[in-house]
């Protein structure tokens, strides 16, 4: 499977997995990419020496625009996601505790925590959550 693959279908599961998990798919990646550019390096000297300096430069320089536009919307797509993310974490803030009592920038693990906490609380007290909730 190559790189362009492998990208098609991490972008495939993102909404299947978590964004931690998915970025470390993308460093896997991004390090996979930086290998290939490596062998690139490489390949140009053989290039050079069968093909001609100009040449072999034209080679390489379309096969890396070629790697870089491709990067490029990987990670256009990973910005998508992490702002889908905050906008989540946003959104359940608001909704768990109002605008009065919502943080500037939650965090998901403050979120989770902070609803935990909340509802061993209410569950020690005999309450049940609002059904809104």
């Amino acid at each position: 499977m190559d790189l362009n693959d492998k990208a098609k279908l991490l972008v495939e599961r993102a909404p299947k997995m978590t964004v931690v998990a998915y970025i470390n798919k993308s460093c896997d990646l991004i390090a996979d990419l930086l290998e290939e550019v490596d062998a690139l390096k490489e390949a140009n000297i053989g290039f050079r020496k069968s093909l001609g300096e100009v040449e072999a430069r034209k080679l390489v320089h379309a096969r890396l625009n070629q790697q870089l536009e491709e990067s490029q919307k990987f990670i256009d797509d990973l910005k998508g996601i992490i702002s889908d993310h905050q906008r989540l974490v946003r959104e359940l803030d608001l909704v768990w505790n109002g605008e009065e009592g919502a943080a500037p920038q939650a965090s998901l693990c403050d979120l989770v925590a902070q609803i935990r906490n909340d509802v061993a609380a209410m569950m020690t007290m005999g309450k049940h959550l609002p059904e809104s909730v």
